[in-house]
């Protein structure tokens, strides 16, 4: 028999399994790992970003970044240019390419979860946002 504290676990995972499983069409989120697509969600939402940014978001060393920014700059995906004032302090932005990649997956995400919450009262829906925001305070 589960426990609350296992249903609970099993009900999160499995509303992030519906969520990413609605996403899997999407060429953009096919073609990365999970922390490169946390790279482009990051840069989306906050616009350029420097390295060292990315890594603490990341929570991994700035070469990890750097090598994991490169290969995206590879393929189109990052652009990087040099601070004006300092040389040393390089800024990650999307490539126009992946803006509009970006773009289109949030849309179809938006859609997707107000498909999912729609299900739900407004008593319902105050009291998961409410839910939500304690488990994602800081």
């Amino acid at each position: 028999m589960l426990t609350n504290k296992d249903n609970i676990f099993e009900l999160m995972l499995g509303f992030s399994r519906k969520i990413k499983e609605s996403t899997k069409e999407n060429s953009l989120k096919n073609e990365l790992t999970f922390p490169q697509f946390e790279i482009l969600w990051f840069i989306g939402f906050n616009g350029k970003r420097s390295m060292e940014s990315i890594a603490d978001y990341l929570k991994i060393t700035p070469p990890s970044a750097t090598s994991m920014v490169h290969k995206m700059e590879k393929r189109g995906l990052l652009s990087r240019k040099h601070d004006i004032k300092d040389k040393r302090i390089v800024y990650i932005s999307l490539t126009a390419k992946t803006k509009k990649h970006l773009k289109a997956l949030r849309k179809h995400k938006e859609k997707l979860l107000k498909k999912i919450i729609d299900k739900l009262s407004q008593t319902d829906k105050n009291h998961f946002e409410r839910i939500i925001k304690i488990i994602i305070e800081k």
